[in-house]
């Protein structure tokens, strides 16, 4: 299966600026595998791969209520920043729940939306 640099790319931004906003890799648990991924993006196996873009952001905000609309809003911020994305809307739903995968496709499809 071939998993496109682009896609890997968006991943990595995603992980690196949610560490910056907790100074976590997702909990001790998840901590192993999301730093392996971090450290070394375009030569992660699949496996890696797959693992950290299905876990969820409460991973990374394991109090109850958060991500709060501020967390969000600065992350989704930082992520844009970090991407040189101007106006990429935010999803419209999405909190403790959401996945990498789903943050990283919709930043796809606005990548594709843009063209």
């Amino acid at each position: 299966m071939f998993i496109d640099e682009r896609t890997r790319t968006l991943q990595k931004h995603l992980l690196d600026v949610l560490y910056e906003q907790t100074n976590s890799n997702g909990g001790s648990v998840h901590s192993e595998e999301v730093a392996r991924f971090r450290d070394n993006p375009y030569g992660a196996e699949f496996s890696n791969f797959f693992y950290c873009r299905e876990l969820k952001l409460k991973s990374w905000y394991p109090q109850l209520m958060q991500p709060t609309r501020e967390q969000k809003f600065d992350l989704w911020q930082a992520l844009q920043l970090r991407c040189s994305y101007t106006d990429v809307v935010e999803p419209q739903s999405w909190g403790a729940a959401t996945d990498i995968y789903s943050l990283v496709s919709h930043l796809r499809m606005s990548e594709r939306d843009s063209i």
